[in-house]
């Protein structure tokens, strides 16, 4: 052989070597040796190098490859083998076979008969044109583009071969293939990971609390809020305690709530069971929160949506608002100017449970919770659901409630379901069965019935337009003299008609809602017209109320917000309402805002009611710690005097595992987190020993959560992660100081649970580098060898990695732990060559070292088997 590159000794110096050692320049010199003689064709001046094989969209690899003059040759089977064609070298590497892009379209290279048949044509080449080694078969580069429409350019100065094709190879349907199938397992949810992290089922860790303050002291009264949230892990499930306490009314436990929640999706039978205050779908009126139990096989995890159900509502102007499905966040949004927010919701197969949370900026109460019942239940075919409810009502006389619901999945569009409810509290018929169905008409028409026996019938129609126009019509029809709801309604009706305006310089969303409701001497009809979007950049509502009750005129008026973004990042927000009966201006309010330090806010407000001649103006000041959010508020009314309002609100959350203790400002209480905690494996266990230490310089990447880094103790914490969730980790190694120090499995599945620090530990493999040659002798000279199997065996006589010689005979392999092994040569290919080596094998013993050990100058001869051996019996 001749020269070996400055590009192989370069890339190996520097795959050998750690940062830490290499401080100096390399030296790079060039490797001479003398060319084989009687192992294949090659000539004295051959050159036997690698090359760089380059691709557009496959990525590059390294081929053995022969210089001879100006002329290239490289390794038919590793230049195919790259493309994924199929390759079958022959036992001598005088030919090789197979088929280019279907069995049908085979073909041979034959370097003893000089030719190569492809497609049915036998092409002429000359002698010298196929090179023949004891490992492999070269074919003049030049070839591949003329015969197999691979044209292959070399690249003397770099090395590097780039391949241009218009076939449709088979990497290329492959690569699609694996495209195709990677965005369905996305969007399904699914990963592939190396190892799955199961439950725990703690029997008690304390590791989250939610605290707020609320005081609003004004002429003559003042009021004090404070809540308390506690969060546990309790015999492996969730326990929340949520305490209320305020000047104005006794601490009674009717305003406490607390629950314990135990989740196992695995169970088909049992995968939720709720103890404590719970929140059933009820058709009768009940006035008090339900203390009981609650049992159902519906998954926490939610499935997949095959539609969405618009969503709107009213709450403060610029509060933030959390859309949760089921318990778990799907979307949030900033209600506009007036405070109006829209959800488009997916509706997914089994019980949807909408649960929406509001987060107020000026010292109101920070979070409320609604739920909201999605009426559309729809189940797979042929899929049986439960849920079952019992309790006691706390409204001073402990009535006894109790429920069962049963759906199944009749077919993909149809799901039909039924029950019984009973509550003590009914004067007559305590109990109450009903029956409901789900029809799917089509994609986007969606029907659903309800009939409760001797209460109501009930009734929702859903289409919605692929223009994003939505109808929704409801109806209700009260049996007369029912008892269960406690309202003497006979009919419901309600239609609502939500459709977006789109303009150059606009989008509008916009809603038209008709009510109407009959009583048994009166009737009365509610209307709201909505416009809410942004116009030429401002974000602005327009809202028209109007309510006809019986004969008397109907009171119409409408309500104009806005919000200008003004220079020096102002917020300014007028709103004004006025009334088409009186013709006048009943209120206008002003607000001006703007936001200080990137943390904090503060607005200035004007606020005048023209009807009661009052006036009120007022500022606020709010500012957002890393551990709490704070606010304060002052206003003064020309009637009432001032108000004053401050606000505090965090959270706690303690890691048991690492003792420790962190604030932050978000709520924290029913939410889960994990500790990451990466440690050099140095006997390759598994297991984190005591004197293992951590390793810096992790990273990760999750689909969900907030990653924090502690560099002062390598940890990484990761918090706001949905309980019962199954979450992937993506490790990543490259951050890590030292090259020798790998992952093996670097895609972990772990699930979330509740009120609590998961720990992770994260086993880093600190990996020894074993190097040596392969050389073959002829007439007593030696020679390297390339393309020559080197096995490499633990222990118990395991093949735990195989890796071939480079072209000069070099080998190398890092990825061994601390132990003793055992290096050879592979016998089948020893056998299949007709060579022998010497040693037969050799030990290696790896040491336990933080940097990595490091085997170097093993040597292996070959040499060819005598023939009188080969003919011996």
């Amino acid at each position: 052989m001749k020269n070996q590159t400055v590009y192989r000794i370069w890339k190996y110096s520097l795959y050998r070597h750690s940062p830490k050692i290499c401080r100096i320049a390399i030296v790079v010199m060039l490797l001479t040796f003398h060319p084989l003689s009687s192992v294949g064709q090659v000539k004295p001046d051959d050159e036997d190098i690698s090359v760089s094989l380059d691709m557009p969209g496959l990525g590059t690899a390294d081929i053995p490859a022969i210089i001879r003059g100006k002329d290239s040759y490289l390794s038919v089977t590793d230049f195919f083998t790259f493309l994924k064609i199929n390759v079958i070298p022959s036992a001598s590497q005088d030919s090789v076979s197979g088929f280019l892009l279907d069995p049908r379209d085979i073909y041979l290279i034959d370097r003893l008969h000089h030719l190569i048949w492809y497609q049915g044509k036998r092409n002429n080449i000359a002698i010298d044109d196929l090179i023949s080694t004891a490992t492999t078969l070269y074919l003049k580069s030049d070839y591949f583009g003329k015969i197999f429409g691979l044209n292959s350019l070399f690249n003397f100065r770099s090395l590097s071969v780039s391949i241009d094709t218009k076939l449709d190879l088979p990497v290329f349907r492959e690569i699609r293939q694996k495209l195709t199938r990677d965005h369905i397992n996305h969007t399904s949810g699914i990963v592939k990971v190396d190892s799955t992290v199961g439950r725990s089922y703690s029997g008690f860790k304390m590791g989250m609390a939610d605290w707020s303050v609320v005081s609003t002291q004004q002429r003559g009264a003042k009021y004090t809020g404070l809540n308390l949230s506690l969060g546990a892990a309790l015999a492996g499930g969730e326990a929340d305690v949520f305490l209320n306490y305020n000047n104005t009314q006794p601490f009674t436990v009717r305003n406490q709530f607390y629950m314990w929640r135990f989740v196992d999706n695995n169970n088909p039978l049992f995968r939720q069971f709720i103890a404590g205050k719970i929140a059933p779908q009820t058709i009768a009126s009940i006035y008090g929160p339900v203390t009981g139990i609650q049992l159902t096989n519906r998954s926490s995890i939610n499935r997949n949506a095959f539609g969405t159900y618009k969503l709107s509502d009213i709450t403060e102007p610029g509060w933030k608002v959390e859309l949760y499905v089921n318990n778990e966040l799907v979307d949030y949004q900033q209600a506009d100017a007036s405070g109006f927010f829209s959800f488009d919701v997916p509706i997914v197969y089994g019980n949807t449970l909408i649960d929406l949370r509001f987060y107020g900026p000026w010292g109101e109460e920070r979070s409320q919770r609604r739920n909201i019942n999605i009426p559309f239940n729809f189940l797979p075919e042929k899929e049986f659901e439960y849920t079952l409810y019992a309790g006691i009502v706390d409204n001073g006389s402990n009535h006894s409630y109790a429920r069962g619901n049963l759906n199944y999945g009749l077919t993909r569009k149809i799901t039909i379901g039924g029950g019984m409810e009973y509550f003590s509290a009914i004067p007559s018929r305590k109990e109450t069965p009903f029956l409901n169905t789900s029809f799917r008409l089509t994609s986007n028409l969606l029907l659903y019935s309800e009939y409760a026996y001797g209460v109501r019938t009930k009734g929702i129609l859903n289409y919605r337009l692929s223009s994003d126009l939505e109808l929704e019509l409801n109806y209700i029809r009260y049996h007369q003299g029912q008892q269960a709801v406690l309202f003497n309604y006979n009919e419901e009706r309600k239609a609502i008609i939500n459709f977006p305006i789109r303009g150059r310089n606009f989008t509008l969303f916009s809603r038209l809602t008709l009510d109407q409701v009959f009583l048994p001497s009166a009737q009365f009809t509610n209307a709201e017209l909505l416009f809410s979007g942004v116009i030429a950049g401002i974000n602005t509502n327009l809202t028209t109320f109007s309510r006809l009750s019986g004969e008397n005129a109907a009171l119409t008026y409408s309500i104009l917000s806005q919000t200008y973004r003004l220079p020096q990042r102002l917020l300014f927000t007028p709103k004004v309402q006025y009334e088409y009966e009186t013709k006048k201006v009943i209120t206008t309010k002003f607000e001006i805002e703007r936001p200080i330090l990137n943390c904090g806010f503060i607005k200035l407000s004007f606020e005048r009611n023209f009807r009661s001649n009052s006036y009120t103006t007022g500022i606020g000041l709010r500012y957002d710690f890393s551990f709490a959010r704070t606010a304060f508020a002052a206003s003064h009314n020309n009637q009432s005097g001032f108000t004053l309002t401050q606000s505090a609100t965090g959270s706690l959350l303690y890691d048991q595992a690492s003792h420790y203790l962190t604030a932050n400002n978000n709520s924290n209480v029913g939410k889960a987190g994990f500790t990451v905690i990466a440690y050099l494996d140095l006997n390759g266990n598994g297991v984190k020993d005591p004197a293992e230490p951590k390793a810096a310089g992790l990273s990760l990447r999750m689909n969900g959560g907030m990653i924090k880094y502690n560099e002062k103790d390598t940890l990484i914490r990761i918090t706001n992660l949905e309980a019962f969730r199954t979450y992937t980790l993506s490790l990543n190694a490259n951050g890590f100081d030292n090259l020798t120090w790998q992952l093996k499995k670097p895609v972990i599945s772990i699930t979330a649970e509740p009120n609590q620090f998961r720990k992770i530990e994260i086993p880093v493999t600190v990996a020894a580098e074993v190097s040596g040659m392969v050389y073959v002798k002829n007439n007593n000279e030696r020679q390297g060898l390339g393309k020559i199997r080197v096995n490499f065996y633990d222990q118990q006589a395991q093949l735990i990695k195989q890796v071939l010689s480079e072209s000069d005979g070099y080998f190398s392999y890092l990825g061994l732990v601390a132990g003793s092994y055992t290096v050879s040569i592979d016998t089948t290919q020893l056998q299949h060559l007709k060579l022998t080596a010497s040693p037969a094998n050799l030990p290696v013993t790896i040491r336990r070292s933080i940097d990595g050990d490091v085997v170097d100058g093993l040597e292996f001869i070959l040499s060819t088997i005598p023939n009188d051996f080969q003919k011996s019996p």
